[in-house]
């Protein structure tokens, strides 16, 4: 007898695998007319990469998104004047061939690439990027809109200027590190956009529907809250993508993803819930890719409200928590528990260095130290959707209070919808909460600014964390142009933080897909992007 939960669970995947024929239709990857539905054998189709994903994009005008979903989508239309290499953190030229730096690091020069159009045939040149950068930093820039976002990446910028037509000039009101700036460029808010397609309100908000850029993949068509469809750039700079489209499939549900996968009808999915790895790398025909990125799952305590602005109590709490129990309950295996706040790809911690082991008896210690009695009470904030630093905020929440109670601390857990868990904490209206972060560039500075520095009290700073020394200390290692010596400075604020324990880091999660075997070239970049470039398709046809 079928329960109505496997009735339920056929209907989801029966209207997933709908959807996705729908998208096929395209240019579908192709059933033998005398095959049979489930197993039958599907002919080959190298033209087509179809990717199922967890949600629809935002937008696509890449000054204005902040959500992963819509920089997967621009990462492959747009560029900008640096990237990472394909397979790491190392910044290489895309848009820009070469640049030089003044001796005082006040002045970055960069060489164009010749001869590169934008997807309607308008040049991509000097006027483009300083019109980019101006529509960034200056609020008084007529397409300049309140909800253009990460200004703060460029605020260092003072002006941006166009030599000639293949030549621009950066001013900075302070040296930076050079591998902090040129990261910064390598985010998708300074892909270069065209100038002649911004010029007025109606104009913009048209962009963000139909997107134009110099990358290898130009824009076709998005059916709202289906799929985004994008087609080979045939007038493309670089080398030719071997796909002649790619379809991006919206679906929300990850068993739904899973399924049209182990049933040939995508190439790829994303998402991967860890629980299901094993699964997938036992099924015929699957591969799954798991690589390490550049975030963390942490714990993050409010240290304005007592007794959490007593260290001593946040550092018993962190000796209480368990890391390894999490990593193997909730994430199967599949993250690192985290030795530092910083990712081993963004910073290498020091050689030996390993994630601080669970002390209980030290842990009470501490507390006694600091007063507090048995049965203290907590607010535990947990996070409502998952995250892969946070699959299953809930769980992750629950074993936390379980292990909290081992030192004589009381939790409630609270939730709320992610827009409202966002403003809350942000308000300060939390003991403790339960986040996460990837980094857009390849710079401890995108983690130690971020979460702790003064300026990011209500934003990004969860902790309520002030220090005038720690903020010194953040500003003078944007600005270190020698990497040991910044790599040092680093080091030693990962340590006093560690001492201070204003956040828990908790994970460091994997990077986790899934592909059919007749798909090469997928790469699951540090970032989180994915790009399509270099994806072909074999002839062989799935299992």
């Amino acid at each position: 007898m079928t329960s109505r939960r496997q009735t339920v669970r056929r209907r989801l995947g029966a209207l997933a695998i709908a959807v996705a024929i729908g998208a096929l239709a395209v240019a579908p990857l192709g059933c033998d007319r005398g095959g049979t539905a489930g197993g039958a054998k599907r002919s080959a189709n190298t033209s087509t990469f179809v990717y199922a994903r967890g949600a629809d994009a935002v937008t696509l005008d890449p000054q204005k998104m902040d959500d992963g979903e819509s920089v997967l989508v621009a990462a492959n239309i747009f560029e900008g004047l640096v990237r990472y290499a394909a397979h790491g953190t190392e910044i290489e030229p895309a848009l820009a061939t070469s640049w030089e730096v003044s001796e005082d690091g006040l002045r970055w020069t960069f060489t164009l690439r010749k001869g590169v159009r934008f997807h309607d045939g308008s040049p991509c040149d000097a006027e483009a990027v300083v019109f980019t950068f101006s529509r960034i930093i200056d609020p008084k820039h007529p397409a300049h809109d309140a909800e253009i976002l990460n200004t703060a990446l460029y605020q260092d910028i003072e002006r941006v200027q166009a030599l000639d037509a293949r030549h621009v000039r950066f001013t900075l009101r302070r040296a930076l590190a050079p591998r902090l700036f040129l990261g910064n460029l390598t985010v998708y808010t300074a892909f270069i956009v065209p100038p002649g397609k911004l010029a007025s309100r109606e104009a913009r908000d048209a962009f963000a529907r139909q997107p134009i850029g110099t990358g290898p993949f130009v824009f076709e068509r998005w059916e709202t809250g289906q799929r985004i469809v994008l087609r080979r750039n045939e007038h493309y700079w670089g080398p030719k993508p071997a796909i002649e489209r790619v379809v991006l499939l919206s679906i929300a549900d990850n068993g739904a993803r899973r399924r049209l996968l182990e049933a040939g009808e995508v190439h790829a999915i994303d998402g991967v819930n860890p629980i299901d790895v094993e699964r997938l790398a036992k099924t015929p025909g699957v591969r799954v890719i798991e690589q390490p990125g550049m975030s963390v799952g942490y714990l993050a305590f409010n240290c304005r409200n007592r007794p959490l602005d007593d260290p001593r109590v946040r550092r018993a709490i962190s000796l209480a928590i368990d890391r390894e129990a999490l990593v193997r309950l909730n994430f199967h295996g599949h993250a690192q528990p985290a030795v530092q706040i910083c990712p081993p790809t963004v910073l290498a911690p020091p050689e030996g260095a390993h994630a601080p082991g669970r002390d209980l008896e030290r842990a009470r210690a501490l507390l006694a130290e600091a007063g507090l009695e048995p049965g203290h009470e907590f607010t535990l904030w947990a996070m409502p959707i998952p995250r892969p630093y946070m699959p299953e905020p809930k769980k992750i929440a629950q074993l936390i209070k379980s292990q909290l109670a081992e030192i004589g601390l009381r939790c409630t857990i609270v939730t709320y919808p992610w827009d409202i868990y966002l403003h809350k904490t942000r308000q300060g209206e939390h003991d403790m909460c339960l986040l996460g972060w990837t980094a857009d560039v390849a710079d401890p500075d995108n983690f130690l600014f971020v979460f702790f520095h003064s300026a990011n009290l209500g934003g990004t700073n969860f902790s309520f964390f002030s220090d005038p020394g720690i903020d010194t200390a953040l500003l003078e290692a944007q600005t270190l142009r020698d990497p040991a010596r910044r790599i040092r400075l680093y080091r030693r604020l990962e340590r006093e933080l560690a001492e201070r324990a204003p956040l828990v880091p908790l994970v460091h999660p994997a990077q986790l897909a899934a592909v059919r075997e007749q798909v090469r070239g997928f790469v699951l970049h540090p970032t989180g992007r994915k790009l399509f470039a270099g994806v072909r398709l074999t002839g062989r046809s799935p299992e």
